[in-house]
């Protein structure tokens, strides 16, 4: 699974190579509790010499009955330290990053919560030639025998999917933005699995923050 990972990660990376001897690739989870749809993609640009990978936890705002927006939230002091977590001090507009990953498709169009609207698809695809959709869920395959054209389905420029009949249940407009790449949440599992069993045949207890 991690294989196809890195694979379909030289695909994206590939759009976006240039004169450039680092590449700038941003990262923007809003919960840390989805993250993990993100994680196996960070790891590998992390390992790539000619990847600058940053992480930036986004605000996302709940909405009440009449769908106004409450306080923001940032969850950045929730991620683990060993990760390359910036600050939204960062100017995304001034950076241009070289490519954006998201997992947010909804933009405005979201009625239980709504990330700050800087980070609307709309936006974000101003400051950068590769704006990148990872889902934040994993599924069995199809989605839905009728598909929901989302806000970002339109801005992005690639969508990941899990394979050819994960593809086939986006709308017929935007599956030629499909990137077979599996999906970074059972990357994280398989690594998990492969951890716990190291650690059984060693004799230790895995710690059960990391189960």
């Amino acid at each position: 699974m991690f294989t196809k990972a890195l694979f379909s990660y030289q695909e994206i990376l590939s759009a976006v190579q240039s004169l450039k001897e680092q590449i700038m690739m941003l990262f923007l989870p809003y919960k840390l509790s989805m993250w993990d749809s993100m994680e196996s993609v960070y790891l590998a640009a992390k390992n790539d010499p000619s990847c600058i990978p940053l992480i930036m936890p986004i605000t996302y705002f709940q909405r009440n009955n009449q769908l106004e927006m409450q306080e923001g939230i940032n969850e950045a002091k929730d991620f683990p330290q060993n990760l390359d977590v910036i600050s939204e001090d960062f100017s995304i507009e001034e950076q241009r990053p070289d490519c954006i990953f998201i997992h947010n498709p909804y933009d405005e169009n979201n009625y239980v919560t709504s990330v700050h609207e800087r980070y609307y698809s709309s936006r974000l695809k101003l400051y950068t030639d590769c704006l990148v959709y990872i889902p934040y869920f994993s599924s069995m395959g199809v989605l839905t025998n009728d598909p929901i054209f989302l806000p970002a389905y339109e801005h992005v420029h690639y969508i990941v999917a899990q394979n050819e009949v994960h593809k086939g249940s986006f709308p017929k407009e935007v599956r030629e933005k499909c990137v077979l790449l599996g999906s970074p949440k059972f990357d994280r599992a398989l690594k998990q699995e492969q951890r716990h069993g190291d650690f059984c045949r060693s004799g230790r207890i895995l710690p059960e923050k990391e189960r």
